[in-house]
C-alpha cells in the first residue's frame, strides 16, 4: 500500500541577521521561526499548516536546535520534533531526518519545507505541491525544486536559469544555478526570466540520498551506519556523539547545485513568496497584505489598538 508523503519543516536556523529586529520587535531574544510575524501563528506552525495539505500529522518532522526546544509554543502541533545538537548547516539537518524516514519508510516521497519563508495563498500553493508529487511520482529519479517568479534583481537570493519542459508543461530541467550574483549579473538572470531558488523539494528520500552520497560519501557512509538505529531511537548523548563526527555541509550548494543536471524545477506561479531574513522584507509584505505589524505603521498599526484589533485585519489566504 502506497503511503501519503512526508514532510521535513526545517526549523533549526539561527536567523542572526533578524535577531536585533526581533528583539526590538518583541523585547527578547527569540529566533524567528518561533515568532508570530504578520499573524497570530507562529511561522514554524504555518509552515507546518502548508505540509498538511500533503502530509498527515504523523508524517510530520519538525527539526529544531536542541536549545531552540524551549521556544516551541506548548500548544504547537508540529508533528515529531526532531532535536539535533548543533547547527551544521541545511544539508546536515535534512540528512538527520532523512535517515529517520528511510527505515520506516523505504519508498516514502518527502517535501522539505523552510519555516522563515512567507507563501501566499496557501491554497494555490498546496496545489502547486501536490502537483509535485504527482511529477515526483512519475520521475522519481528527478528531485523537483519548488522556485519563486523573480521581481527584482535580487543580489541575496540564489537564482535557477530553466532548460527544456519535461513532460509536464509547467515543470522544467534546470539549466544552471547561480548563488547570490553580483548586481549586474541578477539584473541579466531576471531580465532572462530565471526563478529564485526558495530550497522548497519535492523529491523520493532515496533519490536524495543518492544525491548526497555521490557527493560527499564519506559522511552518507556514517548516516547509512546510524539511520537504522533512528527508527528505534537514540539517546541525546548519542547523537551529540554522532554530530561531533559531521562536517558542515550546506543543502543547496553542496547537494542539489552538485547534482542540478538531475533535478527539475516548477516555478510558483499565483504564489508570492519571500525570504524573511531582512527585517525590510517582513515589513513590504506585511504593508502588501495588510497584517498585523510588530512596528507603528500609519493608518494601519496605531498604539491605541490592542492585538485582537489589529489581528482582525489579517486576511485570510485559505
Amino acid at each position: 500500500m502506497e503511503t501519503k508523503p512526508w514532510s521535513i519543516v526545517l526549523a533549526a536556523g539561527e536567523g542572526s541577521r533578524l535577531r536585533p529586529a526581533i528583539k526590538s520587535w518583541f523585547g527578547r531574544d527569540c529566533p524567528k521561526q518561533f515568532c508570530a510575524l504578520g499573524g497570530t501563528q507562529t511561522m514554524v506552525e504555518k509552515t507546518v499548516h502548508r505540509a498538511l495539505s500533503i502530509s498527515p500529522i504523523n508524517q510530520i518532522l519538525t527539526i529544531v536546535g536542541k536549545s531552540q526546544f524551549s521556544f516551541i509554543p506548548t500548544q504547537a502541533k508540529l508533528g515529531r520534533i526532531i532535536k539535533q545538537p548543533q547547527n551544521m548547516g541545511t544539508g546536515i539537518g535534512i540528512l538527520y531526518c532523512l535517515a529517520h524516514i528511510l527505515p520506516r519508510d523505504p519508498e516514502a516521497i518527502v517535501a522539505i519545507l523552510p519555516s522563515d519563508h512567507f507563501v501566499a495563498p496557501n491554497r494555490a500553493f498546496s496545489k502547486l505541491l501536490r502537483l509535485a508529487v504527482k511529477a515526483v511520482k512519475d520521475a522519481p529519479q528527478r528531485p523537483l525544486l519548488l522556485a519563486a517568479l523573480a521581481t527584482s534583481p535580487e543580489t541575496d537570493y540564489g537564482w535557477i536559469e530553466t532548460g527544456q519542459n519535461t513532460n509536464y508543461s509547467e515543470i522544467y530541467a534546470v539549466f544552471r544555478f547561480r548563488e547570490k550574483p553580483p548586481l549586474d549579473e541578477a539584473a541579466r538572470l531576471w531580465s532572462r526570466g530565471a526563478l529564485w531558488n526558495t530550497m522548497i523539494t519535492v523529491s523520493k528520500v532515496k533519490t536524495l540520498w543518492e544525491l548526497a552520497r555521490e557527493t560527499t560519501p564519506e559522511l552518507m557512509r556514517r548516516f547509512e551506519k546510524i539511520s537504522p538505529l533512528l527508527d528505534l531511537g537514540i539517546s541525546e548523548e548519542e547523537a551529540e556523539i554522532f554530530y561531533k563526527s559531521l562536517s558542515p555541509l550546506d543543502f543547496s550548494k553542496d547537494v542539489i547545485e552538485a547534482g542540478a543536471h538531475k533535478i527539475n524545477v516548477l516555478p510558483m506561479r499565483g504564489v508570492v513568496w519571500s525570504d524573511w531574513g531582512r527585517p525590510e522584507r517582513i515589513l513590504e509584505i506585511i504593508r502588501q497584505f495588510g497584517l498585523p505589524s510588530p512596528v507603528p505603521m500609519r493608518g494601519f498599526y496605531g498604539p491605541d489598538r490592542t492585538f485582537e484589533e489589529r489581528a482582525l485585519r489579517v486576511k485570510s489566504f485559505a
